[in-house]
């Protein structure tokens, strides 16, 4: 009778235990869930306060009417006008201390702090003193704690300020602070284990935990209980959205898929799929060892799964890259041909035939995969609609044809068929007579065209106006044969000392235009131009 009593106690021990234990943890549950939706609002208001934002001007006590030295719109604060309040014998240095103090307080009363500053202008009255304010500068930020990578930018200029006192003025951009992110209480320990889905045990009155000792008391460590991340399965596939789960070292739950697409391969690939939104997914491959548990090396290959001697990879990152890995490691086995009986007078197929071949099973998986997943009905309905949106391409019209021109004889028309056709024939030099080369010589053999004084050219004499004589002006008169118009040309050059020099700063008229030159005129109206611009 006392062994069946002090069983019955014991037995309601552990039932007032496991009754704790469920109470302790609904109590948990009801504070995360109060934690969310404390999160929730605060991130509700935040977002609506980001996209919605409304300009907001806070009005600060000694500020004249209609000046706001503080303006937030969204997360972005301004500060303006911010000085030194007591300018009585107060130099840069003094003067900067106060400024930074003034404005740390009207950060504060923004919603914000020094450590969420952007950027600070600081206008001196003289530029000259800016190593006063940059020590002034390094101590007010020093005393607040902050290293040099935490600091705003600042930026120096040098202005007029309002008063004469006034030696610094500054000007300052922050944000207000992100949403916070509420952290749950510390767990205590618990006396009973936890599921990590949050799920009580089972209680049965007459049942007894291994871990139990005749007490009743329950000796088992607590297990972490991962309310943000989980781990669970859906459509044949175990999923996770901690984002560090593939940074294991030792097989657990979140690698428990699997790849083996043949036989050959000794171990199977586990993989990790990691949730990071409801769009995008991320797939971690990794080799185990089927005993210990422990991470193994992909052997001799890159990134991509090539080979490459001497480099080990610890995860890869694609299916493709893990195809190229167990193709180049085990697609090319061949399998122990069969022993069978043969007769003596038999000959036996050697190892080059395709009985004796193992098939290479991961083209055909692979093609399948592909072929799978193109008939999946979600796959078509994807490219259906990416074929919606996409723009119709036209094909490009035919190239035209170009027109091609016969190889006879054009056709002429009945007007072009009476018209006789004139034809032009200049005699060649050689066929000029020797009285025709003795009166249109000069001009056959363009002896006109020389760059020395020679006997074609006579000195000029003006039929007009005597004054408009030159020593060193000569004139060339060249008549052509009939067949080259039958006219006379007239060329006036200079020469002196019997060389060629040019009509200086002329054009072809005569007319004046500096830096241009001459080596001859062709008509007498240039020459006479030239004449009286530059002689008389």
């Amino acid at each position: 009778m006392d062994d069946r009593r002090d069983q019955e106690l014991r037995d309601i021990k552990k039932a007032i235990t496991h009754l704790n234990t469920d109470i302790t943890l609904l109590k948990q549950q009801n504070e995360q869930l109060q934690l969310r939706c404390v999160e929730q609002d605060t991130k509700i208001a935040f977002l609506t306060s980001t996209v919605n934002p409304e300009i907001k001007r806070v009005q600060v006590r000694g500020a004249k009417p209609g000046y706001s030295p503080i303006v937030t719109f969204g997360r972005m604060v301004w500060l303006t006008g911010i000085v030194a309040l007591n300018t009585d014998n107060q130099f840069v240095e003094a003067q900067t201390k106060q400024a930074l103090e003034h404005m740390t307080v009207l950060l504060n009363k923004a919603g914000t702090n020094p450590e969420h500053l952007l950027r600070v202008n600081v206008y001196l009255s003289d530029i000259r003193t800016a190593d006063h304010m940059y020590r002034a500068w390094n101590s007010y930020f020093d005393s607040l704690g902050l290293q040099e990578e935490q600091r705003p930018v600042r930026i120096t200029h040098q202005a007029t300020l309002k008063d004469a006192g006034f030696r610094v003025e500054v000007h300052a951009e922050a944000v207000l602070p992100a949403v916070p992110q509420l952290q749950p209480p510390p767990q205590e320990k618990e006396p009973s284990t936890l599921d990590a889905n949050l799920t009580a045990p089972e209680i049965s009155p007459n049942s007894r935990d291994e871990d139990s000792d005749d007490d009743g008391n329950d000796d088992s460590e607590p297990v972490a209980n991962p309310l943000r991340c989980t781990t669970w399965e859906a459509d044949g596939q175990i999923r996770t959205n901690d984002p560090d789960a593939w940074r294991t070292d030792t097989l657990t739950r979140a690698f428990g898929n699997t790849y083996k697409p043949s036989p050959a391969c000794p171990d199977p690939v586990h993989y990790c799929i990691i949730v990071r939104s409801t769009t995008h997914t991320d797939n971690y491959f990794k080799l185990f060892d089927k005993d210990t548990k422990k991470q193994l090396l992909f052997k001799d290959c890159d990134k991509n799964g090539h080979r490459k001697d001497g480099d080990d990879q610890k995860v890869l990152r694609s299916w493709a890259a893990v195809d190229r890995y167990l193709i180049r490691n085990y697609g090319e086995e061949e399998e122990a041909p069969m022993e069978s009986p043969m007769d003596e007078g038999e000959v036996q197929p050697t190892d080059s035939g395709n009985e004796d071949m193992r098939p290479n099973d991961f083209e055909r998986e692979r093609e399948e995969n592909i072929k799978r997943r193109e008939e999946d009905p979600k796959m078509q309905a994807v490219k259906a609609a990416i074929a919606e949106l996409m723009p119709v391409r036209k094909p490009p019209p035919p190239p035209k044809k170009r027109k091609t021109t016969p190889t006879g004889p054009k056709r002429k028309s009945s007007r072009q068929v009476d018209t006789p056709t004139k034809k032009i024939t200049l005699p060649e030099p050689n066929e000029y007579t020797e009285e025709e080369m003795k009166e249109f010589g000069l001009y056959i053999e363009r002896r006109h065209e020389t760059y020395v004084l020679t006997e074609d050219y006579e000195k000029f004499q003006h039929p007009e106006d005597p004054r408009l004589t030159h020593n060193c002006l000569y004139v060339c008169c060249v008549k052509r044969p009939p067949g080259k118009g039958n006219s006379v040309d007239r060329y006036w050059r200079f020469f002196v000392e019997g060389k060629l020099k040019p009509f200086v700063n002329c054009t072809v008229t005569g007319e004046e235009k500096l830096g241009e030159n001459q080596t001859q005129l062709r008509s007498l109206s240039a020459v006479t131009r030239y004449l009286r611009r530059t002689y008389l």
